[in-house]
Order: C-alpha cells, then structure tokens, then sequence
C-alpha cells in the first residue's frame, strides 16, 4: 500500500544513476534513506553526493550537484511542493500556505479562520500543545486575506522534524475544547489591545467591524472549526515551500512521508471578499484619523510587475502633493495587493481630522488622473518606480523567509514561481505603453459598473458627514467625481 515503508532488508539497491534519470519512487527513497543511516551519513542528501562522486561520472552527477535554484513537483494527492535551492544558506525557511484566508470566512463566520490557525497547532492525538511548541523548531502561523501561512526557521537537518509536524497537525489535529476556549479569549484581549494602536487598528477594521468579529468568536463552537478546516485544508489548496540549502527530491520525499494520507475535494476558493459598505468607521480618541482607502481591479500574472509600478508612481505622486506641497497628511503611503486573480490598490495615511476629507478627495483625484491617463507617467516616474521595484525585490531576496514567502505565494496565485533573473528582466519591460494599457483597461472594468467598488475605513475622530458623502457619492455615480474615461 502507498505510505507503507517496505522491508529494506530484501530490497536490491537499483542502479544509483539510472534511478537518478527518472522520478524517484518512495520505494527508492525508504531504500536510499536506509543505507544512508548504515553508513552513518546526517542525511539521504550527504549519501547520494557521496556516492555520486565515487561512482559516477558527466550528466547525472552534475544534473544532481548542481540543481536547479527553484524546483515544483505534484505530489499524487495534489498537494505541491516547491523550494529554492540557496547554497551556502546556513537555515532554511520551510512551511505550508493554505489557500484558505479571511475572505472565505463569509459575512457570518469573521474570525473563524484565526480561530483555526491557532487551534491547529494546540493539540494532535500524538502530540499535547507543549510537545508542539517545545519538541520541535518554533512554528508559527498567520492568516491574511487569500491564505495562511505556517512556517519555521531551522537548520538542514530540522526540515523533516517540522514536515513531520504540519503533516500530523493538518491530518490529526484534535481541537481540544479547553483550548478553543483559551484561544477565544486569546484572540479578544488580542484584538482588544489593537485598539491602542491605530495601525493595527485599521488592519482589523478592513476585515469588519471588531464588534461583530467579537460577537461572531463567542459563538463558534468545536463543529464549527471541524468543518472549517475540512472544506478548506485540501490537498490541491495546499503548497508546501522551503528557501534555503535545501535539496528538492528530499524535500519531496519528506512530504510524501508526512502528508500521503491527505484527501478531499477542493471547493473552490472565495471569489472575494465579503461585501463591505463604502465607508467603515470607528471614533476612538486619538490625535490624528488613520485611513485606508481601497480600489479594488482584476488582475493576472501578466500585470503584475505594471500594477506594482503603478502604485509606486501613484504614492511618489501623493508623497508630494499631500504631505510636501499641500500640507494635508502625517504620513501617506501606496501599495499594490496582489492575490489570486484580484488586486488592490491601497493607501494607507493619517491626517489631523480637519484635512481628512480633503485629502481623500485629493487620492481619488490623483487615481483618476492616473488611469484616465488625463496625467501620464513621464519617463523619469516610470523608471524611478522601476528601481524601487529592483531593489525592493533584491533586497529582499537576501533573506530566506522572503524568497520562502515568494515562491510559495507565486505557485498559490499564479501556479509557477518565477527565478530572480526573470523577475528583474519583468520589471525592466515595463514601459510607458503597457501602463497606460493597464491604467485604462481598470477605469474601464471598474467604471463600467453600476457602482465603483471602493472603500475607506478610518479610524480616531472621525469627521463622518464629511467622508461618508464623498464615498457614497463616490461609489454611487462615479463620473460625478470626474471618475470616468
């Protein structure tokens, strides 16, 4: 039966370089892995290099020495396994992303998938919720719109302890009921603290009102969970990825091993968001109103490198108008949010509550301008933005846990990941042509709606008649704003 270790006793070793030419079976692999504890190596890994370089010689012995930086593989359940090889990495960053985030909690359940996050890692019938945090490398999660993450730190010789682990955890997971109820509370005070920090505080408040994320928490049951994690963590929604000196078919092999009884039907994954209205406020008593305004598009892998260099040349523009010119923010930032088939325009900024509604106003109009092309990039903003872009990325790439967040979300959203090379050779083509390509065709999909999907939560004191007539009548008719093409 698949899963089953054979007897290695009776077992031929099969001729190393022709196994090596084609897939490796996990017959070979429990074969490999044996010997290579006989001989006292760390790792199957150290074996094979030892053995290639004593017994052969040309293509096998360099196809397996020098493997390719970033490798993909389905396993026979669906679940993908992916990795970039970083010689030389003394840690490596390996983990699971689940296709399953916020947005698929629906307008009944927010919260709910936090809620599971946490209790996944609070018990197994194997494992007690300190065995997890104390008899492995530190695992951590997060839950963010389109996906959760669970990852870890570890050195080479630790990447299959913690594929052990997510393996037990998404398979045999007991959601114990004293946790769900500590988890519960855990979660209120959590969100209870954000309201001291305004930032955090808007980040909450673009998923819901805290209020019905709190009143929704006290209701969720052990049932709830159960089927929660049932229809969401299936194998063809989930990818596992490791970034670091790590070999591929090892990696693969440890997966097989620890997820190989992983079944389910995929459902498809949440279109979007639950619907939210315009404009979300909470009055809290600070100094200044923190805002996030949002546009949704629709987008593809192809637009990607011109969405981001949109939105760089969108929050080049803000900076300057908003805060050096006009006076009107503290801070003002933009961003591009790119998920699977969706993206979002995102400023983010705060202002004294006087010059809020003003300079909202000001960030619609600077948008329209943009994507009517009624005030084109000039040549010297495109490539400003095109650096940032380089650098962001190659700066990036320096740390594992980025290059692991990379890949992994490059194969969740668009099914391939994409080598560094490439990824700067994509930046360098974005030109004048393919943004005002991009730029028009979003007018045209968002306006060429009955209303303009927008919305802006702020947060402090919140001079609402003011705002709440700009968004509605935004969202409402849009060429009132001077939103159309």
């Amino acid at each position: 039966m698949y899963g089953q270790k054979p007897d290695v006793s009776v077992m031929k070793l099969p001729p190393l370089d022709r196994r090596l030419e084609m897939r490796t079976s996990q017959h070979d692999v429990a074969h490999w892995q044996a010997a290579a504890t006989k001989a006292g190596y760390r790792s199957m890994t150290e074996w094979i290099r030892h053995t290639l370089n004593k017994e052969i010689e040309g293509g096998v012995r360099q196809a397996v020495l020098n493997r390719p930086a970033i490798a993909t593989t389905r396993l026979e359940n669906g679940i993908r396994v992916v990795s970039e090889s970083i010689p030389g990495s003394k840690r490596i960053e390996l983990g699971a992303f689940v296709e399953c985030g916020w947005r698929d909690e629906g307008e009944e359940r927010p919260g709910l998938a936090e809620l599971c996050q946490r209790l996944l890692l609070a018990g197994t019938s194997s494992r007690d919720e300190r065995q997890i945090a104390t008899e492995t490398y530190p695992t951590a999660g997060f839950v963010a719109r389109d996906y959760t993450c669970f990852h870890a730190s570890v050195p080479g010789e630790g990447c299959w302890e913690v594929m052990d682990l997510l393996g037990d955890v998404f398979l045999n997971s007991t959601f114990p009921q004293e946790c769900l109820e500590r988890e519960r509370r855990s979660l209120l005070l959590e969100w209870n603290e954000s309201c001291d920090e305004p930032r955090r505080y808007l980040e909450h408040l673009r998923r819901g009102t805290l209020q019905a994320r709190r009143n929704a928490l006290r209701r969720f049951d052990r049932t709830d969970v159960i089927y929660f994690v049932q229809r969401h963590y299936t194998p063809g929604r989930i990818v596992l990825a490791a970034a670091g000196d790590v070999f591929h078919e090892d990696l693969v092999a440890q997966a097989r091993d620890a997820f190989w009884r992983l079944e389910g039907e995929d459902t498809p994954a949440a279109g979007a968001a639950p619907k939210r209205p315009p404009l979300w406020t909470e009055e809290e008593p600070f100094t200044h109103s923190y805002f996030c305004l949002e546009v949704a598009a629709n987008a593809s892998g192809a637009d990607r490198w011109g969405l981001y260099a949109l939105a760089e040349i969108l929050g080049e523009r803000l900076h300057w108008c908003l805060y050096r010119d006009l006076d009107l923010v503290a801070t003002v930032n933009c961003a591009c949010e790119i998920g699977k088939g969706t993206a979002r325009v995102v400023v983010r900024g705060s202002a004294l509550p006087e010059n809020e509604f003003a300079a909202v106003q000001e960030i619609l109009s600077a948008w329209r301008e943009l994507v009517t092309w009624s005030s084109a990039a000039t040549p010297a903003e495109i490539e400003r933005a095109k650096r940032r872009l380089r650098t962001r990325n190659s700066w990036q790439g320096d740390h594992t846990y980025n290059r692991f967040q990379r890949i992994g979300l490059d194969e969740l959203y668009f099914g391939k990941t994409m080598p560094e090379e490439r990824m700067l050779a994509e930046i360098d083509l974005v030109n004048a042509g393919m943004l005002r390509q991009i730029a028009r065709r979003l007018g045209n999909e968002r306006l060429g709606n009955e209303r303009l999907e927008m919305n802006l939560a702020v947060v402090g004191p919140v001079e609402r008649g003011a705002s709440a007539g700009l968004l509605e009548k935004a969202a409402a008719a849009p060429r009132a704003l001077g939103l159309a093409i």
